[in-house]
């Protein structure tokens, strides 16, 4: 008899507290769309590979989320879904689909086209992350142009 009661009192504990359960694992963090437009591609071969970060510790280094798409046009857009915070967003044009910015020299001057959120600019390395920052949902989109690094 012991045996049934308690099994008894854990499931009618369990469906009286099941929607409270429910309703804790619901009520998450807002989340908010980021609009991001790439454009200044010259051609439509290789592939768009755009990151963002969420922290100058993880910037270029950890994305928190990362889109890979053939280049299928003029100016490529997304849809990104983030809590609030700062971010920062980089992309680059892979142009041999192998994956990685390529780059030559001992500089590491980049091969490939990039680009920066907040249209932060590239100087004698990439901008910092709080050059690129942004701020959702104070900003809803953004424009990204990707720049092709040409030795003269």
């Amino acid at each position: 008899m012991y045996f049934w009661t308690m099994k008894f009192s854990e499931i009618v504990f369990f469906l009286l507290f099941l929607p409270v359960l429910l309703m804790a694992q619901n009520t998450g963090e807002s989340v908010y769309p980021l609009r991001i437009s790439v454009s200044g591609f010259e051609g439509k071969q290789g592939q768009l590979l755009l990151a963002v970060y969420n922290s100058e510790h993880t910037f270029l280094k950890e994305p928190i989320k990362g889109i890979i798409k053939d280049i299928t046009a003029p100016v490529m857009e997304f849809t990104v879904e983030l809590p609030r915070g700062t971010y920062a967003v980089s992309a680059y044009h892979d142009l041999n689909r192998n994956g990685r910015l390529d780059s030559r020299t001992l500089y590491k001057i980049p091969t490939e086209p990039y680009a920066f959120s907040n249209h932060a600019r590239v100087r004698t390395g990439p901008p910092s992350f709080r050059e690129a920052m942004i701020i959702v949902p104070e900003t809803d989109s953004i424009a990204l142009k990707i720049s092709y690094f040409r030795i003269k």
